[in-house]
């Protein structure tokens, strides 16, 4: 009874953490959709430049002005 319990927890606990994620996904979309070709290219580049950057834990996840715009 103990493992059944323990079990159902830890389903409870996954699907809380699947909820959270949609969500998270959900609110997200909208941002993506409302960029036009040339913004999303901008980000792009900005995100391949964090990646590949040797500096890129102190670089700063804010993005640029002209994106936000």
């Amino acid at each position: 009874m103990c493992d059944l319990q323990r079990r159902l927890e830890e389903l409870q606990e996954q699907s809380r953490a699947v909820e959270e994620q949609l969500e998270m996904e959900e609110l997200e979309e909208p941002v993506l959709r409302a960029c036009d070709s040339a913004q999303l290219r901008l980000m792009g580049r900005a995100l391949e430049d964090m990646i590949g950057s040797e500096h890129r834990a102190q670089i700063s996840v804010s993005p640029p002005a002209d994106i936000i715009r």
